[in-house]
């Protein structure tokens, strides 16, 4: 048992060590072009672009926000985008976590940016 806590506690360290290795980058290096509630009350979509500003090749993940029409949370989304090359753009999309009835904004909440293999 002692065994199994102690790897545990090991794994949770590497992807602490993972996650903390992104860059964190202004969030107005993403945008969004689309933000749709289902009309049924399901989940809610988004699109938009991710711009790579740095000089290296990179990945993204974003996190988005669905908000209504009090600017309350009604939904999260993530997306990753694999790498895109220096001065170059991406596109990105999410689904909601949950159902959310509009009207919604989006909002970009998180872009975290990573250097890609080679990059």
């Amino acid at each position: 048992m002692r065994r199994l806590v102690g790897l545990t506690g090991v794994a949770l360290a590497a992807m602490l060590v993972l996650v903390a290795c992104g860059t964190s980058k202004s969030t107005t290096d993403a945008t969004v072009a689309e933000c749709n509630a289902d009309p049924g009350g399901g989940k809610p979509t988004a699109k938009g672009q991710v711009v790579n500003t740095s000089s290296k090749s990179s990945s993204f993940f974003l996190r988005i926000g669905f908000y209504d029409s009090s600017a309350n949370k009604v939904s999260e989304g993530v997306d990753q985008v694999g790498s895109v090359d220096p001065g170059k753009g991406s596109p990105w999309q999410t689904t909601g976590a949950t159902g959310a009835k509009g009207p919604l904004t989006c909002k970009v909440i998180t872009l975290r940016r990573t250097v890609s293999v080679g990059g």
